[in-house]
């Protein structure tokens, strides 16, 4: 039971960390394509890497392992713990991270004139919001856990979200990472876009 549980802690880690990073490359890749230049500064990526990445990876290899971990047929000896299907899943999820940043990314270049840093500004709190929240869609890997208390996983994306929001709020971080005030319509775009790719992962997920 106890090795079942460890392999499971190590696969929902793996399938965070590997999505959302994969967001950020394509992310990357899919801008530079489409003419836009540099979509996030290496300030902000070393940012993005701090926040989305070390307490959420933690918080989900310490998630209590589910009850039913015995009742399960064992698995292959010589399964990998990311197959070739698992890998299909995690290049579609980080592809839709990644899409739905870039996407409000760009309709706030367009409605706002062409503003370079608000559209850097809206892509990288939307990446940010989307992994943090993406962590939840990996709690299981699929494997439904109703009942379940989210535990510290919890406290850790609100914790991280308030840091990214303190990030925009404070001239300090504002200045070091290169990032503007953002009115309502930058906001919503964020807001939306970040809901949409959460609510979609989930759903394929089911």
């Amino acid at each position: 039971e106890q090795g079942r549980a460890t392999r499971a802690s190590v696969r929902r880690s793996l399938d965070c960390l590997l999505g959302t990073n994969g967001s950020e490359v394509g992310l990357l890749l899919a801008a530079s394509a489409l003419g836009r230049g540099e979509a996030l500064s290496p300030a902000q990526l070393l940012w993005i890497n701090l926040v989305t990445d070390v307490l959420p990876g933690i918080a989900l290899a310490l998630e209590p392992a589910e009850a039913d971990l015995l009742s399960r047929n064992p698995q292959p000896r010589d399964l990998p713990i990311v197959g070739s299907g698992e890998l299909r899943h995690l290049a579609r999820d980080g592809a839709m991270i990644g899409g739905a940043a870039l996407a409000a990314g760009l309709a706030a270049a367009v409605t706002d004139g062409g503003d370079q840093r608000q559209s850097q500004s809206i892509m990288f709190a939307s990446l940010v919001g989307s992994q943090l929240l993406h962590a939840l869609n990996c709690r299981s890997c699929g494997v439904p856990r109703e009942g379940q208390p989210v535990s510290a996983l919890t406290a850790v994306i609100g914790c991280s979200l308030a840091v990214q929001g303190a990030a925009f709020v404070l001239p300090v971080t504002r200045r070091l990472l290169g990032l503007t005030s953002m009115g309502p319509t930058a906001v919503a775009a964020t807001l939306g876009s970040i809901v949409a790719s959460f609510l979609s992962i989930g759903a394929m997920r089911r």
